[in-house]
C-alpha cells in the first residue's frame, strides 16, 4: 500500500461543459511525487451503484507546483465512477489515489513536437506544452472539441505562445483535417495525441503513409473502444497508457 495515499478534495470546479475539475491535497504527512508532463495516478472510487472501483486520470498542469494534484473528470452518460465524481464528491471528501507513473513521457532531443489533442485528451496534451513552452523548445498545439464550450482548460491554451495553438470545431468547415497537419510535417518532428480511438487511429493511419518512423508517434489508448461521440472523451474508460515504438 505504499504507493497509495488518502487525498481531500480541496476544491472542485466546472472547467467545461460535463467536465469537473478535482484539486486533490494529500492527507497528514503524506507527499505526493514529484510528477512531470503526461503523468497520471489510479483512483479508487464508487460507481454509482455502489461498486468499488479503480480508474486512471491525467494529472492537468494547473496543479503543478502545488502539494497536492488535480484531475480533470468527463462526465460520461451511465453509473459509472466519473458519474459518482460528478454528482457526490464535493470538497472536504477522502479518496484514495496512486503515486504518479508516467508512460506518456516526451522525448527530450531537439526535435519539434506536435501535441494533438481530442475533447478530455488536452489534460495530458496541455502539461507537455507547458514544459516545452518554459524551456523554449518548437512545438504546437493542435485541440480539437465538438464546441468551445466543451474545450476544457481553452484559455489556459489559447495563452500559450502566439501562433502555437489551433483550436478545431466539430463543425464541418472548422474541423481538424489530420491528414492534411502530418502530410505537411518535415518528418523529424514527434506527434503525441490523446483523444478518441478514432482520432488516434487516424493519427497513425496518416503517419504511417507519411513515413513518419513509428518512434516519432506517441499516443495514449483507451482499453476499450466506445462510439464517436461524448463517450469517446471520458476519461473513465480504462487506459492502456503506451507509447508506439
Amino acid at each position: 500500500m505504499d504507493d497509495w495515499l488518502r487525498v481531500r478534495v480541496a476544491h472542485a470546479s466546472l472547467v467545461a461543459e460535463g467536465v469537473r475539475e478535482f484539486v486533490l491535497e494529500p492527507l497528514g504527512e503524506a507527499r505526493l511525487r514529484t510528477w512531470r508532463a503526461g503523468a497520471h495516478v489510479r483512483l479508487r472510487a464508487q460507481t454509482m451503484l455502489g461498486q468499488p472501483a479503480e480508474r486512471r486520470y491525467s494529472l492537468v498542469a494547473s496543479a503543478q507546483g502545488m502539494q497536492g494534484c488535480a484531475i480533470a473528470v468527463h462526465r460520461a452518460h451511465d453509473h459509472g465512477v466519473a458519474a459518482n465524481l460528478h454528482d457526490c464528491v464535493k470538497p472536504g471528501d477522502t479518496l484514495a489515489i496512486s503515486q504518479p507513473s508516467n508512460d506518456f513521457a516526451q522525448h527530450q532531443g531537439p526535435q519539434r513536437a506536435v501535441l494533438i489533442a481530442g475533447g478530455i485528451g488536452i489534460t495530458p496534451i496541455l502539461p507537455m506544452a507547458y514544459e516545452m513552452s518554459a524551456a523554449g523548445r518548437d512545438f504546437e498545439l493542435h485541440y480539437a472539441a465538438r464546441s468551445y464550450g466543451a474545450m476544457a482548460y481553452r484559455a489556459e491554451a489559447e495563452a500559450l505562445r502566439p501562433g502555437a495553438v489551433h483550436l478545431y470545431l466539430g463543425d464541418e468547415r472548422q474541423r481538424l483535417d489530420i491528414r492534411q497537419l502530418v502530410a505537411r510535417l518535415l518528418g523529424d518532428e514527434h506527434v503525441y495525441v490523446w483523444g478518441p480511438p478514432s482520432m488516434i487511429d487516424e493519427v497513425r493511419d496518416a503517419a504511417d503513409k507519411a513515413a513518419l518512423p513509428s518512434r516519432q508517434v506517441h499516443f495514449e489508448s483507451f482499453g476499450q473502444r466506445v462510439a464517436v461521440g461524448d463517450r469517446s472523451f471520458a476519461v473513465e474508460l480504462r487506459r492502456s497508457g503506451r507509447t508506439l515504438a
